[in-house]
């Protein structure tokens, strides 16, 4: 039995990305092999001789394979919400799989958010103009597709999917909201908070969870640092690259603000998950909602990260460009891919720590008691009695 709240957000979601992925899709890559071959034909930009296509990719096409890969991304991260929807309402681990839930609700409207400010056309002078150009042929269909170049036919398609992304990003802000106050109302279970100090005390029984959340705490502490670290230094080259050589053109494109504007984003997610993380790793924890809101964060997180290392990438062979846009071209898509597969990791090793816990504390103290009369005949020794725990399914 799934959250209602969050089915009724993230179905309708599914829905409209998977349309608006086939639509863009259809529409960007279609007409840019029509415009290719009309380009083959009269010789233009990107071709061989006889029209085929030499290797190399012309920004508009860069930027429609990003516009394309950016909605599957979205898709697939919304598709993944139907996991902790599933668990919501079980009745077993009730306030950990909510706190899940809400973050991971939340994150997903991060997702959207990054991909509202890196679509979004802010300070381009050329940009605008573009969208300004594609707003007198209707808004769509044959009429449009008709007389738009494959600039101005981008610029719509990335007007139509930013908008598109902000919306369902404060749908999906309200859900995770409304989960995550409902989930401070579920009594606690203590079984599924990190700091047991009944658990921590039985070192000799416990060590290896011991052992675990300890590695555990300090693995937080530098995937954090590091991940602060790199966007700061991120934000930095990116205000650097919009005023030194070349910067009046970046910013004719308008990408320039984009990416620093996201940078900022992605250091206050990360300041909320080291919140998240100082309440579950400190002496006194929050219990199972904290739990499962770093869980669903870090998870979730790792996605965001992972749609970062999309948009950024520049697989063209354009060496000026690289040359213009400076070390943050090539870093950004490479320390993105790395704390992305670093968040998954953490948040398996989180979950992996918990199931550990519960399983310890499933795990029943032996019992001594005294030999009875005529129960075993020359017996020497003490009888122990090894009752079989109730071991219940940790999902």
């Amino acid at each position: 039995m799934g959250s209602p709240i969050a089915t009724f957000v993230t179905l309708p979601s599914f829905i409209a990305l998977v349309v608006l992925l086939i639509w863009t899709s259809i529409h960007l890559l279609g007409d840019n092999d029509r415009q290719n071959q009309n380009n083959g034909q009269n010789g233009g930009e990107g071709q061989g001789e006889g029209g085929w296509w030499d290797g190399e990719l012309r920004p508009e096409e860069l930027e429609s394979i990003k516009v394309i890969l950016n909605l599957a991304v979205l898709t697939i991260a919304t598709a993944t919400l139907c996991t902790p929807i599933s668990k919501s309402g079980s009745g077993f681990h009730e306030r950990f799989n909510e706190g899940v839930l809400a973050a991971a609700l939340g994150m997903v409207g991060n997702i959207l958010f990054v991909s509202f400010w890196y679509f979004v056309s802010i300070g381009g002078d050329e940009r605008r103009e573009e969208e300004n150009n594609n707003n007198q042929y209707g808004g769509g269909g044959y009429y449009y597709n008709y007389w738009m170049d494959d600039r101005e036919r981008l610029a719509y398609h990335e007007k139509v999917v930013s908008y598109t992304s902000l919306a369902l990003a404060f749908c999906f802000y309200l859900a995770a909201l409304f989960i995550h106050g409902g989930a401070q109302a579920v009594p606690e279970d203590g079984r599924l908070s990190l700091r047991r100090p009944d658990l921590i005390d039985q070192s000799s029984a416990h060590r290896h969870v011991v052992g675990m959340f300890g590695s555990l705490r300090y693995f937080w502490m530098g995937l954090w640092l590091v991940t602060t670290i790199v966007f700061a230094g991120l934000f930095v080259g990116s205000c650097i690259l919009s005023g030194g050589e070349g910067a009046d053109r970046r910013r004719e494109e308008g990408k320039i603000i984009n990416l620093i504007l996201i940078t900022l984003l992605v250091i206050l997610i990360a300041v909320i998950l080291m919140m998240w993380g100082s309440e579950v790793f400190r002496e006194q924890s929050t219990g199972s909602l904290g739990v499962g809101l770093l869980y669903g964060g870090t998870k979730y997180f790792a996605g965001l990260l992972f749609l970062l290392c999309v948009l950024t990438a520049d697989p063209s062979n354009d060496e000026r460009q690289r040359e213009e846009n400076g070390w943050v071209s090539t870093v950004a898509p490479f320390a993105c891919l790395f704390l992305s597969l670093a968040h998954l990791v953490f948040s398996h090793q989180l979950r992996k720590c918990q199931v550990a816990m519960i399983e310890a504390d499933m795990e029943q103290p032996v019992s001594i008691i005294e030999p009875k009369e005529g129960m075993v005949p020359g017996a020497t020794g003490d009888f122990v009695r090894v009752e079989e725990p109730v071991v219940q399914a940790v999902v």
